[in-house]
């Protein structure tokens, strides 16, 4: 492999990447904003760890994050 094709393949790879990670933390912003207005139409704890799978713990954790500066 020449170090032009080489420099061609990473590039490549770390804009998908730069995309993949994007899109994580949009989708991870989407879902904390989801567990907000949950809890504030009056879902509880356990009804919105049922859905997310977790601890109702980690759903009260999850509805104080604040949004992410990162996006």
């Amino acid at each position: 492999m020449t170090k032009d094709k080489a420099l061609a393949e990473l590039e490549a790879a770390h804009e998908d990447a730069v995309k993949a990670e994007r899109a994580a933390v949009a989708a991870q912003e989407r879902k904390r904003a989801a567990v907000r207005a949950a809890f504030n139409a009056g879902c509880n704890g356990p009804d919105v760890a049922g859905v997310l799978g977790s601890s109702v713990q980690w759903a009260y954790k999850v509805k104080a994050m604040p949004p992410s500066a990162v996006a």
